[in-house]
């Protein structure tokens, strides 16, 4: 009786710990559709940045850019900028893809505005100017010491949440650079904030209440 008791009791922490609470921060995702090079680069979108909460103080951020589209350092930005609401604790940058690193802090995307935090290519060999281009992805995960969801990621003065600095090929069939944006959330994804008990759980825990019962009657 002592063993079959341990088993229920075992199979309930089982399920308990697969029902534990998932980080309930939504995914966003934002589109790269506003136009800042000089002259047009040509395109109706050059990519996407997805936030995905990690945990209650981090968020992953990935930048995607278009075919053909590559990350290039014309001096006028950098490869990406953000901003943070007010208020937030100690920021932290961390586990960036290569060969992208922390850069300048305030940020400054020509006619896109200012931003609180930027990724660089500051690497010539890596990204400079049209001839040494970088197609990415971009990924990096950004923290606080207190909590950090990515409802965090707001637009700055100008409206704009993001800016990078890109290049494309123009109707020329030349690479066309500058700065592009995005000012809105192109979709959400709302996370649950929770989890199911999986099937196996559940079935550990019926053939334990099947055998108590079984003993009750045997006893009986």
């Amino acid at each position: 009786m002592k063993s079959l008791l341990s088993g229920i009791t075992a199979a309930l922490a089982l399920i308990a710990v697969s029902a534990a609470p998932a980080w309930a921060g939504p995914t966003l995702t934002f589109t790269l559709d506003q136009d800042g090079c000089s002259g047009g680069c040509g395109l109706t979108s050059y990519g996407s940045i997805t936030l995905t909460q990690l945990t209650a103080n981090s968020v992953q951020v990935k930048e995607t850019l278009a075919a053909n589209v590559v990350f290039v350092g014309t001096g006028a930005g950098e490869a990406l900028e953000f901003n943070l609401s007010t208020g937030l604790g100690a920021i932290t940058i961390s586990g960036i893809s290569s060969p992208f690193t922390v850069g300048s802090s305030p940020a400054s995307a020509s006619t896109f505005g200012s931003f609180g935090y930027s990724i660089d290519c500051p690497n010539p060999a890596d990204c400079h100017g049209g001839s040494k281009t970088q197609p990415g992805p971009l990924v990096f995960i950004v923290s606080d010491g207190g909590a950090l969801s990515t409802t965090d990621f707001i637009g700055n003065a100008k409206g704009n949440f993001f800016a990078s600095d890109i290049g494309a090929p123009n109707a020329q069939g030349t690479l066309a650079t500058g700065n592009v944006a995005s000012n809105k959330i192109a979709s959400t994804t709302t996370n649950s904030g929770g989890s199911v008990p999986e099937p196996a759980s559940i079935a550990l825990l019926g053939s334990a209440l099947a055998a108590l019962g079984w003993h009750r009657r045997r006893r009986g």
